[in-house]
């Protein structure tokens, strides 16, 4: 009996087998579709999930030493090949009884995945199912390329045939840094390659290398690189990413595996061909840096986490086609797997117009719950691109396929760049740099059709080369709010006499607060109405207070968590009044005992943007925050503004926030009245910052609409004499960037995860700040 047992080194990344596939029984393990045959005992062809038995300690970090990675990529091979030697035994000695009585017909193991192929009678791949160290049983499916047919012959070829280069700056990126990527390897998993095209041939690593090293064919047909006879798809795609002339990295070099014979595949021949990528010809050194797949299919199954989480431990950067619709308009949430996947980058495609290609499969993941990563990661041209074609000739090729290697070239020429970035550096910038894009149906960047928006080399090329500025960005993040407020006090408080605490769901009383700690300066944290959570209760630990104040009514913050803070200090005070209102003139009235100031800042207390506006300003010169209605000045502030004989009143916001009306109740006590506005909250912010923070070269950044982070900064920025400066989570609108253009910033933070602050406006302000 025929027995094929791989060479080449690889299993899974992870100690436990992933849940790929929920459409099997799981106490038989056994996938739905194979129950009839193997009832029937007829001979099936399946993959087998193999549990792992071993830890898995090496990964490759791409930020050492080029002699480092391959020696990490050795034993991180070494590792996961003796975790399958030893999870596989019983099982392999299982197959080779049954291969004697060809109950058993085949089977392969693979490293990579920790997956066994094995062609057999349906009964005896039952018995198998029983052993313990198997996870589950898969039909051995297939996957297809992702196809379009060329346009074009190369009689016809249209006046502007590197329309791709212009749209994504490719030929800038040549002008201004020389870059084509050199130094860089690709490799192709596809239906093979025309090595003796003119475009392909001087570039082929195997010409330099040993052909056993740079070629590998799933079928054994060709000694030589070479294309499938029904397809011409891989020296298409070749061509587009590292051709002589018409490819986008034309000086980086290229690999190729033959995993498709014609349209569509066996999943177990692109593992043989995956595994062999991780160390072509046995030698971990000659893996590529890149590997293009512009194949896929429409499935729930995700029998290629494995093989994905290996290529990327050990540094290899996956690029995937989204996936072509053959029929109609495509469908939101289509796109194809292992394009899917959270981990690698995907690629849809454009025309020359920069409007969406009608096949391009769109996100969202149907692999992410939340439906809000956005997918696929960045657009390509792919409708209409010029590119090499099997017999020495060219022609005009559509499809998500074709897409996918311009970002694989772009990622070339960003590794000639900088050598040391890692998988997911890589695609964060590719994501970041990318130009928004946007149509009729799509009118908010990014979204789930262009993704981030079409890939721009010169900017990821130029994010490359600065990276570590960049990545020395300070986000201060937690898991919520509260986490983020404890990060923030744990950043700027090694200690502290003071802890102000407020309820980080109900904060309107806490935006009140900033001008009690001029005298008595302190972080602010948030607090569950009824529990001190674990990151509360250890943040306090740390900072080891001397006094701790409660920042509003027992609404806000109980009377039980009031009791249990005194665990910590017997010194806890409450400040609080029957509503916001009252409770920000009992703040004022607690400034007023030692600061005897004349001035106070009036917002509209239901709108909290101008208050975070004014909090940094508050914080620092102690002057109080009210609050009042926008047509009417509640009688206890104006009754204050008396009994204190308040001189000056600010406005901060314009009338759509505090009305004429209370204007002339103001000045009818007497007092001095300023406005301070913009023509929306993030211009008001920046009024603020440019009256009272001409000095200042500080800025803390925060989203605008929730605004819990920039409250919680507000003792920090009072003490530092810091701007806050809030914005959009997707944006910087104009006003923003008009002002710090011509401002001096030596220092900034952005407050909150990517839900407050996505990383396309961290990336926004990284240049602006430059």
């Amino acid at each position: 009996m025929k027995k094929l047992l791989s060479k080449i080194l690889l299993a899974a990344i992870l100690l436990t087998s992933f849940n790929i596939n929920t459409s099997y029984a799981k106490e038989n393990k056994i996938e739905d579709s194979l129950t009839d045959k193997i009832n029937n005992n007829e001979t099936v062809d399946v993959l087998v999930d193999i549990k792992s038995t071993e830890e898995i300690k090496t990964v490759v970090d791409l930020k050492d030493s080029k002699e480092k990675n391959i020696s990490d990529r050795e034993k991180y091979i070494n590792e996961i090949e003796n975790n399958a030697k030893k999870s596989q035994k019983e099982i392999i000695d299982f197959l080779e009884e049954n291969l004697k009585n060809e109950n058993i017909k085949e089977y392969e193991s693979f490293y990579i995945t920790n997956t066994l192929h094995i062609v057999g009678n349906g009964k005896t791949i039952k018995e198998l199912a029983k052993n313990e160290n198997v996870s589950y049983v898969e039909e051995n499916k297939e996957t297809k390329l992702n196809t379009e047919n060329n346009l074009f012959d190369e009689s016809e070829l249209a006046s502007n045939n590197r329309w791709n280069f212009k749209n994504t700056k490719i030929d800038e990126v040549y002008s201004k840094y020389n870059l084509k990527g050199s130094g860089v390897v690709i490799g192709f998993l596809d239906s093979g390659v025309d090595y003796k095209h003119r475009e392909l041939f001087d570039n082929w690593r195997g010409n330099t290398d040993g052909v056993e090293y740079s070629w590998f064919d799933v079928y054994n047909k060709s000694e030589y690189p070479e294309d499938g006879e029904m397809s011409g798809h891989g020296t298409a795609i070749a061509g587009v990413a590292v051709g002589k002339t018409v490819g986008v990295a034309p000086e980086a070099q290229w690999i190729a595996a033959r995993a498709f014979q014609g349209k569509r595949t066996k999943n177990s021949d692109i593992l043989k061909a995956a595994e062999w990528f991780l160390a072509p010809g046995g030698r971990a050194d000659m893996a590529p840096d890149i590997i293009n797949n512009s194949w896929g299919e429409n499935t729930n199954s995700r029998w290629f986490d494995k093989m994905l989480a290996s290529w990327i431990a050990a540094g290899i950067t996956p690029v995937f086609a989204s996936g072509n619709n053959q029929n109609g308009e495509t469908k939101a949430g289509s796109i194809e797997y292992p394009a899917s996947s959270l981990d690698v980058i995907s690629v849809g495609a454009v025309d020359e117009g920069n409007m969406i290609g009608y096949f391009s499969k769109k996100g969202p993941s149907n692999l992410d719950n939340s439906k809000s990563i956005i997918k696929p990661e960045v657009v390509a041209p792919g409708v209409g691109v010029y590119t090499s074609e099997p017999g020495d000739i060219y022609s005009f090729w559509t499809g998500t396929s074709i897409a996918a290697p311009n970002v694989s070239g772009v990622i070339a020429l960003m590794l000639e760049a900088n050598r040391n970035l890692t998988v997911s550096e890589l695609k964060n910038i590719v994501s970041v740099t990318a130009k928004p894009t946007t149509d009729s149906k799509n009118q908010v960047s990014p979204n789930m059709t262009y993704g981030y928006g079409l890939v721009n080399a010169l900017e990821a090329v130029e994010l490359a080369y600065n990276y570590s500025n960049y990545s020395n960005i300070k986000r201060i993040a937690g898991l919520n709010r509260n986490v983020t407020a404890t990060e923030i006090a744990k950043n700027f408080y090694s200690e502290t006499d003071t802890v102000y605490i407020t309820n980080g769901n109900l904060y309107a009383d806490g935006l009140s607060m900033g001008s009690l700690t001029k005298a008595d300066n302190g972080p602010l944290l948030l607090a569950d109405k009824d529990s001190i959570d674990t990151n509360l209760d250890s943040t306090l630990k740390l900072l080891s207070p001397s006094k701790i104040v409660i920042i509003g009514g027992n609404n806000a913050v109980s009377s039980k968590v009031e009791k249990d803070l005194k665990n910590y200090t017997s010194n806890v005070e409450r400040i609080s009044g029957s509503s916001r209102v009252d409770t920000a003139i009992e703040i004022a009235k607690k400034v007023r005992q030692s600061n005897k100031t004349k001035n106070i800042f009036l917002v509209n207390g239901y709108i909290e943007a101008d208050s975070i506006n004014i909090v940094s300003v508050s914080s620092r010169d102690g002057v109080p925050v009210l609050f009042t209605d926008q047509n009417k000045l509640p009688s206890q502030v104006k009754n204050y503004i008396n009994k204190e004989n308040i001189k000056n009143v600010t406005i901060v916001g314009g009338e759509n926030t505090v009305g004429s009306n209370v204007v002339r109740e103001l000045k009818n006590t007497g007092v001095t009245v300023n406005r301070i506005s913009g023509s929306d909250r993030y211009a008001t912010g920046v009024e603020v910052n440019k009256i009272y923070h001409q000095e200042s070269n500080t800025v803390f950044c925060a989203n605008g609409v929730n605004i819990a982070d920039a409250l919680s900064v507000g003792p920090v920025a009072g003490r530092l004499g810091a701007q806050i400066q809030i914005l959009p989570k997707d944006n910087i609108p104009q006003s923003i960037n008009s002002y710090y253009s011509g401002k001096t910033t030596e220092d900034y933070y952005i407050l909150g995860g990517e839900n407050s602050i996505s990383k396309i406006n961290a990336y926004n302000l990284y240049k602006l700040f430059q």
